[in-house]
């Protein structure tokens, strides 16, 4: 019989720790509540505004209103080759991954968030992977990509 390497049962919190020692903080942003726009009617075919050009809701009859939360997560850059260098150094750019720890919580927010802010970059989330020891889920991958429109500002 194969026995593998036996854990400590401690291992979450081990995790919290290192998280905590070179965690960086990485904004979630989700919708806390939507409501219907004041100026326009329903279309309830199509489910949005019967003014498609309204200033208020731009057509889409919904408006979300976003709220933020701030959690501490271990950070890495994918594709270091194409990194910009700027006046100031070195401006990171492309694919990011975060690890967080694994709260009940934290992984039903997630199924609303988004998007995230990273080292001052406006993020996608494109994968959310629950990692850990059996029996227990202990931190979260989230892959992310930097938006497309925050490129085209520098």
């Amino acid at each position: 019989m194969l026995i593998g390497p036996q854990f400590p049962s401690n291992t979450k919190d081990q995790i919290e720790e290192i998280i905590q020692q070179i965690g960086r903080e990485v904004e979630f942003f989700y919708v806390y509540s939507t409501y219907a726009c004041p100026v326009c009617d329903l279309d309830p075919v199509t489910n949005t505004a019967t003014d498609s050009f309204c200033p208020t809701c731009s057509g889409e009859y919904w408006i979300d209103v976003m709220s933020g939360i701030i959690y501490s997560g271990h950070v890495t850059w994918k594709f270091n080759y194409l990194n910009e260098w700027e006046t100031g150094g070195i401006d990171i750019v492309g694919d990011a991954r975060v690890k967080i720890l694994h709260t009940d919580e934290r992984e039903e927010l997630l199924k609303d968030v988004k998007w995230l802010v990273l080292d001052g970059k406006t993020m996608n989330i494109e994968k959310v992977t629950l990692l850990g020891t059996k029996p227990t889920v202990n931190r979260i991958v989230i892959d992310c990509k930097e938006r497309e429109e925050e490129k085209g500002l520098r």
